[in-house]
């Protein structure tokens, strides 16, 4: 990016400076918009896809709990099935601790989401 818009820049150094100037997020914040809003739109209807929906694991307590998870996660013996994407994106909405149904339009949980990791 600095090559292609002329910024100069040493090699090996870090690269915020770099997104603050282009006014840009980092890889891994970009991932995590995008994972949550891929997810609210399959579970609210958007995204029409029932073989997605199996694959999520939606956490029911059997009596009432202080847990906000929206999700059960299972363990996994490997990297390759916990950073998978399902595995990921129920992960991150247990660590952000939204409440992918308590939102009454799109826009409104684009906002909730762009201002929190923001």
């Amino acid at each position: 990016m600095s090559y292609k818009c002329n910024i100069p820049r040493q090699r090996h150094t870090p690269y915020k400076p770099l997104l603050d100037t282009l006014n840009m997020n980092s890889l891994a914040t970009r991932r995590n918009i995008i994972d949550l809003k891929f997810l609210y739109k399959v579970v609210n209807g958007i995204i029409n896809s029932n073989e997605l929906l199996n694959f999520l694991n939606f956490y029911v307590p059997q009596c009432q709990t202080r847990s906000t998870y929206t999700f059960y996660t299972q363990l996994h013996r490997t990297n390759y099935l916990v950073n998978a994407p399902i595995n990921r994106m129920m992960k991150l909405t247990n660590d952000t601790q939204v409440d992918l149904f308590n939102f009454y339009s799109i826009e409104s949980f684009y906002n909730y989401i762009h201002n929190y990791y923001l």
